[in-house]
């Protein structure tokens, strides 16, 4: 598995964890620098340790958010993800137990800070952090008689088997070879959606299947935030607890192609931010003249109606948190026929909008 540094977004404190952490193959999150110091490693076990007896808890929330604040940028953990150990598309979001797709990593990282001699050791640390997720699973079991989750009794049987090391490395080879053998998707360059600086987290193949979701980017603008006499680029100020908190909420989005406009829906709910809505989101759905289709989500203020004519990096409506969102971003979808494309941002049109920013 390859290993490189990635960051780690906690999406509208969600549960998305990293830029493109969202539990990809080998996706690889930090990488060994200095000793986290000793205060800090017995805190974080004691954190991890809690959510682990008690996942549901009225602070759980905070908990996590504070461990991954740490994992963010704690110097000598390295933890190199598998979908393939709890499968995220066993944990629907509209089902308990997401709480295991963050307890399992959390698990990994405390082992290595328990066990630094064996950091290096991939199997003993995935066997690890799934036996942190099975031991989180049986207390939410114990909480609830009704709670099954039939993925994570497929674990159990093989921890009762003994046979977890043997799963790791099987699963192991089949995210390097996923990472290995996959073929890039087709491409669709666009202009970019903001005037401002933003960043996205990205639909890996085959996190989502339908067009306009399938590749798609969700986007939010960044800013630099003063702490303490130091500058970071961060979404929003403050807590991020309210929309008007995030950076984006109410700029303009900008059309990405030169186009004209197929489809308008329009969704008046706005959502609280860290809290996920329910859908359809409101949308512009736009159509190239080679047959490329975009679509731009959880949009507001539409300035456009079907059938205008629309040129790239017109305004066509401000940034919104409505529909299956948490937070205030865009979402940009592509496809042509029945084919998804990936998202590409026009770079060179990029640096005119930015320039003297």
């Amino acid at each position: 598995m390859s290993k490189s540094r990635v960051e780690i977004l906690n999406s509208a404190r969600g549960w998305v964890i990293g830029l493109t952490l969202a539990l990809m193959c080998g996706s690889p999150v930090l990488l060994a620098e200095k000793p986290t110091p000793a205060a800090k490693k017995a805190e974080m076990i004691q954190l991890i340790d809690t959510l682990e007896k008690h996942p549901t808890a009225p602070n759980a929330k905070q908990l996590r958010d504070k461990v991954l604040t740490w994992l963010n940028e704690a110097p000598d953990v390295t933890i190199t993800l598998c979908d393939e150990f709890l499968g995220v598309e066993n944990f629907p979001e509209d089902k308990p137990g997401r709480e295991l797709l963050l307890q399992q990593p959390f698990a990994e990282a405390k082992f290595i800070l328990e066990h630094p001699d064996q950091a290096g050791d991939d199997v003993a640390v995935h066997v690890a952090g799934i036996e942190g997720a099975l031991r989180t699973y049986a207390v939410m079991k114990a909480n609830d008689a009704n709670f099954s989750i039939p993925s994570m009794e497929g674990l159990v049987k093989l921890q009762g088997e003994q046979k977890l090391p043997e799963y790791v490395r099987q699963a192991m080879a089949k995210c390097d070879g996923a990472a290995a053998l996959a073929e890039p998707p087709s491409d669709v360059l666009t202009y970019p959606i903001f005037k401002d600086y933003f960043a996205c987290s990205q639909h890996w193949v085959g996190a989502l299947k339908g067009l306009g979701d399938a590749l798609g980017s969700d986007c939010y603008i960044m800013n630099f935030v003063d702490q303490k006499g130091r500058l970071w680029m961060r979404a929003h100020r403050g807590g991020g607890m309210k929309n008007e908190d995030w950076f984006g909420w109410h700029a303009e989005v900008l059309s990405p192609c030169t186009c004209t406009v197929e489809e308008v829906h329009v969704n008046p709910v706005n959502n609280v931010p860290g809290i996920l809505g329910k859908p359809p989101a409101s949308a512009i759905g736009l159509v190239r003249e080679d047959g490329v289709h975009f679509v731009l989500a959880h949009v507001e203020d539409i300035r456009v109606k079907v059938k205008d004519q629309v040129t790239a990096g017109q305004v066509v409506a401000l940034v919104g948190n409505n529909g299956m969102a948490r937070i205030p971003h865009i979402h940009i979808g592509a496809w042509k026929d029945k084919e998804p494309l990936q998202i590409r941002f026009d770079l060179a049109a990029m640096g005119v909008l930015l320039k003297g920013k």
